[in-house]
């Protein structure tokens, strides 16, 4: 086999395939066939030529042997016997007939070239006999050659069937690879789809999330901003609530004062009109009677009501006739006693409040002795003034009145006790009102707070609440307005693409002009936000 493979052209399978390409075949298939095609092709002319072979050396052995039948000593007598009955010439007929004829005796020179010929004759049988054994040995060698290529036929032809199959079964296997990757590819396809659905619905939905978020934050802006709305709000009736319920207190605290100064005016104005009877009558005593003249104090009072009452559109406190009856009972008073009763300082609240049940003299006129009580009985402070009710002892002897008992100048500075007589009818005048709100003003000025009329009040009007509150709404809705048309333009930034190699010309002045007005829009919201913070806003 190997003498064979050596003399036939290509090398055997197992030298041209390395055990290192066994473990590559499925990657070699069609080559690893064409050559097993050529292999059995130069393996078939192989087996013709030995065929070939094989028939020339039998049909030597045949000559040879049909040779070796005629070399034969009776066959080749009788075969030349055969072939030449008529090679007797007459000079052969004459010599057997000699022979013939000497008596049984036969020629010496024929024998002598019968006997040559007989020499060469074996020789050439042994010639032939040596050939035929060679021709023989030949032919076994040939006869084994033939049946080892006849094996190695049968081996190639099971190696061939083998990889025949194998063939078949990588075809199969590439097939089922083949409709496996057709299978993948078609899946690679429907997953590029869905990739590219799902990248079209991701954008979708990015732009539905940059809308809603827009929305969220427009909402959440309304939402501070009414929130703020409402604080401020809140706020502002809070003050307003707690300027009004220091009003009430202020209100309630002066009402039980004026009810407390009514009821220690109205204790003491008896013993205080009896002393005032009992000091003019020693006057009129001790002074002639042409210095009296009657107290028409009456009618100063009734004219002062009156245009004050003109003044602020109210009606009179008190009206003609009680003036007439309070005029029918007026005493005399000395027009000379002016300087020595000149009457103390009084608040005017004080003034105000009984001004109608007793009234008080003008600085030009002379005292009145049912005035004396309220003379005596006020604080010595200014008309506006805040300062406690009552006055030290030492203060109050120096400005107690000429003629007037200690003891009783002093009981009149002790706080006076509750009473539960009502205020009289004449503190309920327009005046009275004006005036007892002016002082109240005024106190609240001092302790730091504030009415709704005053000047001091963080509100001023009610006209300059509701325009605060307008310029606020105002305001709210600029700045919410602001805030929808940032985040349409924050939409619109983030659809517009980031790259710059893909923009136009118009895409690239449209984003320059969204970021100029998204910049103005920031500078305009804090300015918004600025003055609502202003306005008290957060």
């Amino acid at each position: 086999m190997e003498a064979h493979f050596a003399s036939s052209s290509l090398p055997p399978y197992w030298v041209q395939q390395p055990q290192q390409q066994h473990q590559h075949q499925h990657q070699h298939q069609h080559r690893q066939q064409l050559e097993l095609e050529r292999q059995n092709a130069a393996l078939a002319q192989r087996c013709q030529e030995l065929q070939g072979e094989l028939e020339a050396t039998a049909a030597a052995a045949a000559q040879l042997s049909a040779g070796l039948a005629l070399a034969s000593p009776g066959g080749s007598t009788q075969t030349s016997q055969k072939q030449h009955p008529q090679e007797q010439t007459p000079q052969r007929q004459q010599r057997s007939a000699t022979h013939t004829l000497g008596d049984g005796e036969v020629d010496r020179e024929e024998l002598a070239l019968l006997q040559r010929r007989l020499a060469a004759k074996q020789r050439e049988v042994e010639a032939a006999a040596a050939a035929v054994g060679a021709k023989r040995a030949q032919a076994a060698q040939l006869q084994a050659e033939l049946e080892e290529a006849r094996g190695l036929a049968a081996a190639l032809s099971d190696e061939l069937a083998r990889w025949k199959g194998e063939c078949a079964q990588r075809e199969r296997e590439l097939r089922t690879l083949q409709q496996r990757v057709e299978a993948a590819e078609a899946h690679a396809g429907h997953l590029e789809d869905g990739e590219s659905a799902l990248k079209k619905r991701n954008s979708e939905l990015g732009t539905a999330l940059a809308q809603r978020k827009a929305a969220v934050r427009q909402l959440e802006d309304r939402l501070r901003a009414l929130q703020g709305s409402e604080g401020s709000k809140e706020r502002q009736m809070e003050v307003l609530h707690s300027e009004v319920e220091a009003l009430r207190r202020e209100g309630a605290d002066l009402r039980r004062h004026n009810a407390t100064l009514q009821a220690e005016v109205q204790r003491l104005e008896p013993a205080h009109g009896a002393a005032g009877l009992q000091e003019a009558e020693q006057e009129q005593w001790h002074s002639p009677t042409s210095g009296w003249q009657p107290y028409q104090q009456h009618q100063q009072l009734e004219a002062a009501v009156s245009v004050q009452a003109v003044e602020h559109d109210e009606p009179l406190p008190l009206s003609a006739v009680q003036l007439n009856r309070n005029a029918a009972h007026a005493p005399l008073v000395p027009a000379g006693a002016v300087a020595r009763y000149a009457k103390p300082s009084v608040p005017e609240y004080v003034a105000c409040n009984t001004a109608g049940s007793y009234p008080s003299s003008p600085p030009s006129c002379g005292r009145s002795p049912r005035a004396t009580p309220l003379a005596s009985l006020a604080p010595q402070h200014a008309a506006t003034g805040g300062a406690a009710f009552g006055t030290p002892v030492a203060a109050s002897h120096a400005s107690r009145p000429s003629g007037q008992l200690p003891q009783e100048h002093e009981h009149q500075q002790r706080p006076p006790a509750p009473s539960s007589h009502g205020s009289p009818a004449s503190t309920s005048s327009g005046a009275c009102q004006r005036d007892a709100a002016s002082f109240l003003a005024a106190q609240l000025g001092g302790l730091g707070l504030a009415t709704p009329g005053s000047s001091s009040s963080p509100f001023a009007t009610e006209a300059t609440l509701q325009d605060m509150l307008g310029r606020t709404q105002a305001l709210e809705d600029r700045l919410l307005a602001l805030n929808a048309e940032r985040n349409a333009l924050e939409a619109e930034a983030a659809r517009m693409p980031s790259h710059t190699n893909g923009r136009t010309l118009k895409e690239r002045k449209r984003r320059g002009e969204v970021e100029g007005r998204l910049e103005a829009i920031a500078k305009e919201s804090s300015s918004v936000r600025l003055q609502l913070r202003r306005l008290g806003v957060k």
